[in-house]
């Protein structure tokens, strides 16, 4: 049997699944402390995917380690500075042609790394218990927008904007969105 299967029978009977991050020295000597760290992140890699058993330490890992301290780094700024932006996926009636509807999507225009994928910046915000943030300033950017459309005589059509259900523990959604719909006069 192979190393894995080993592991995996010796619970005698019980299931024992586990994960291991891997660090192989390349070139440079690496101090001891250092070793440990990449190896603990390149188990933190695949941490959550059971299919997976051994993760070895490479740049991939380290991209996904900087990508997301970035994200928690510049998070607010971004969202302070409107590095976040709007964009609208219409939602088309395939009879008549015409647009029925928009669905907001977060697309966060970085100054230093350009666009950051959402599949980078999502999950990070997330795990971390910072989507509500996020899903209201999409609320208030949707709503600031559509009221400048308004103002200007534009046709409106509704607005689909996604929320994370662990906003609903992260703080009253109801009463936040109507705040902020209230403050734009934006239709409930």
């Amino acid at each position: 049997p192979s190393f894995l299967e080993k592991i995996k029978s010796s619970g005698r009977g019980k299931v024992i699944d586990f994960q291991v991050g891997v660090f192989i020295e390349q070139n440079e000597p690496v101090e001891p402390s250092s070793a440990i760290d990449y190896a603990h992140l390149a188990c933190n890699h695949i941490r959550g995917d059971m299919s997976k058993h051994i993760s070895v330490f490479d740049n991939t890992v380290l991209t996904q380690f900087e990508d997301k301290q970035h994200v928690l780094e510049y998070f607010d700024q971004a969202l302070r500075e409107h590095w976040v932006k709007v964009f609208y996926q219409p939602i088309v009636r395939a009879i008549t042609g015409e647009i029925c509807n928009f669905e907001a999507l977060a697309r966060w225009q970085d100054p230093r790394k350009g666009m950051l994928n959402p599949g980078i910046f999502i999950p990070v915000i997330e795990d971390y218990k910072l989507s509500a943030k996020m899903d209201l300033y999409m609320v208030e950017e949707v709503c600031r927008e559509a009221q400048e459309r308004r103002e200007k005589g534009i046709k409106q059509v509704p607005i689909s904007v996604n929320f994370s259900r662990n906003d609903f523990d992260q703080c009253d959604m109801v009463e936040e969105i109507s705040k902020i719909t209230n403050k734009y006069n934006y239709p409930h």
